[in-house]
């Protein structure tokens, strides 16, 4: 019979980052690789104080990490970004 080993622990939130050469990914990095998941849903993501008009487009899994794919630029000043809510729910 197989030994499987579960993992219980949710991962926790390292750093979400804006590049200046794409303005509107957010790349998120927990405390472990997160795994490629088809289906993971947008709805798992809450982002605050985006700027009016800006939306989440996409939520995927690229490396072990999630980047998120906003519908816009979110700001001129990737460093100044600091008001982002991410989920405290297994994803």
């Amino acid at each position: 019979m197989p030994n499987f080993t579960i993992d219980l622990a949710v991962p926790t939130l390292v750093s979400a980052e804006v590049f200046s050469t794409a303005k509107n990914k957010i790349i998120v990095t927990f405390s472990e690789p997160i795994k490629a998941n088809p289906t993971l849903p947008m709805s798992a993501f809450t982002l605050a104080n985006l700027p009016g008009g800006v939306t989440l487009n996409a939520a995927t899994v690229v490396n072990g990490k999630v980047e998120l794919t906003l519908s816009a630029g979110v700001v001129a000043d990737p460093v100044s970004y600091t008001h982002l809510t991410l989920p405290t729910k297994r994803i």
